[in-house]
């Protein structure tokens, strides 16, 4: 019977490994795929009670017509991600590790994203189109406040990303309607001097 179902997992399986291999994707992403999209798997047991993530064949075949895996489907790299979002390499290294951000990898360093992925993961975590951006040092001149102040904001819900490991920006839409919610108005050149803050 073990010999039976091995064989059978032999033909009619992929291993995680080939899957990976076929795809050119990351063993996380097929978890994510697993756990977010439905990528069918099943458990092979063993006689130590430890098992194998197995991958039919035919729901392979499926998913991959289902989701264009297999028919040059659009794919980002690593630099025109970054430029799409307003980020650094490293911060999107940093999603990859710790956010859950799916990614394929084409050899041993090319890591390429799908465009179905990005966008679906873009509405999820609300990144679509960062739109018009305001640095730190411009938003303090917005409000006629010092950029201590603006940092004390963010502590009390100013929506903010960050582009890289310091660079701290601000989307418009996003100041705009805090300064709505928090009764704030944009200072004018000749009106800074006498402004109170409006952060107190």
């Amino acid at each position: 019977m073990n010999t039976t179902q091995d064989c059978i997992s032999q033909k009619q399986h992929l291993t995680e490994n080939q899957l990976i291999a076929r795809w050119g994707v990351s063993k996380s992403a097929l978890f994510q795929w697993r756990k977010y999209r439905g990528l069918p798997f099943i458990k092979n047991f063993t006689t130590k009670g430890r098992y194998q993530v197995l991958f039919p064949l035919e729901a392979v075949e499926q998913f991959e017509k289902n989701n264009n895996l297999r028919d040059n489907e659009k794919l980002l790299t690593e630099t025109e991600l970054a430029e799409r979002w307003g980020i650094s390499k490293s911060a999107l290294c940093d999603w990859r590790a710790k956010h859950g951000l799916p990614f394929c990898k084409k050899g041993f360093q090319n890591v390429l994203f799908r465009l179905e992925d990005v966008e679906q993961y873009e509405k999820y975590h609300n990144l679509i189109d960062q739109g018009e951006v305001l640095t730190e040092k411009q938003l303090a001149a917005r409000w006629g406040v010092v950029k201590q102040t603006v940092g004390s904001r963010r502590n009390r819900n100013l929506p903010f990303f960050k582009k890289g490991p310091r660079s701290v920006l601000f989307r418009l839409v996003d100041v705009e309607k805090y300064e709505e919610e928090h009764k704030i108005g944009e200072v004018k050149n000749n009106e800074r001097d006498t402004q109170i803050d409006p952060c107190r």
